[in-house]
């Protein structure tokens, strides 16, 4: 099976970081990740930019890391207590769910 010889320009969940090469289906790469401009084709020019971009590529990798790790430091730090109806024998008559947390999370920002 053929495939093609890309350079991602974004994160791709489960294929690669920016400014890596990839190898894809021949599909994949003509009908997702080129037309959303997520990679391009590899060629000499393709490469150059990229090595121009690499710095930009960094920093906000870096500064992607740095707002996730406060994030997590502020969760971390967190105590929450959330009121549930339970019955006598503490079963509860629901049950806590994503949006529960994220509303008792309220000074945080998180993204479901």
């Amino acid at each position: 099976m053929a495939s093609m010889k890309l350079i991602l320009l974004q994160d791709v969940e489960d294929l690669g970081l920016a400014g890596e090469e990839v190898h894809v289906a021949p599909g994949y790469a003509r009908n997702f990740l080129i037309p959303k401009k997520l990679a391009t084709v590899a060629s000499t020019a393709a490469l150059r930019q990229l090595a121009a971009n690499k710095e930009k590529i960094e920093a906000k990798r870096k500064a992607d890391l740095e707002i996730a790790q406060s994030v997590a430091e502020k969760i971390n730090t967190t105590e929450l207590v959330i009121p549930m109806q339970a019955s006598d024998d503490n079963h509860l008559f629901g049950s806590v769910t994503e949006r529960i947390i994220c509303e008792a999370l309220h000074g945080i920002d998180v993204k479901v």
